[in-house]
């Protein structure tokens, strides 16, 4: 199992190849203005290109998007959100990393052994 952090974190990713047990966004923000879109939503837009059909997303308070929630709900993924917002970016990653690792608590106790 690894945590495989994304560049750009859109359709173009270059590790796209990945089937992951779900996908994160921390927040969208113009800092790949240009590259991804000149508007919050265009580049939303682009980073919902990682969802994959049944795969939860986990989202933060900064990355609640229509472009993400409408693709997630296009390709049927679970929205996970957390909705902690703070002044400090590792506050909110930390509740988003929290929400994330609940959900794999989970996932993962629900499996049954091979």
């Amino acid at each position: 199992m690894a945590v495989i952090e994304r560049g750009l974190g859109g359709r173009f990713e270059c590790n796209q190849c990945h089937y992951p047990l779900f996908n994160g966004h921390t927040s969208i923000s113009r800092e790949h203005d240009g590259l991804a879109g000149r508007r919050a939503e265009q580049i939303a837009s682009e980073k919902a290109g990682i969802l994959k059909s049944d795969v939860p997303v986990v989202l933060g308070p900064k990355a609640q998007f229509k472009a993400i929630l409408n693709r997630a709900a296009e390709l049927n993924c679970k929205v996970l959100s957390s909705h902690l917002e703070s002044d400090f970016y590792d506050e909110e990653n930390s509740a988003i990393a929290r929400k994330a690792l609940q959900f794999l608590s989970q996932t993962l106790r629900s499996m049954k052994p091979a």
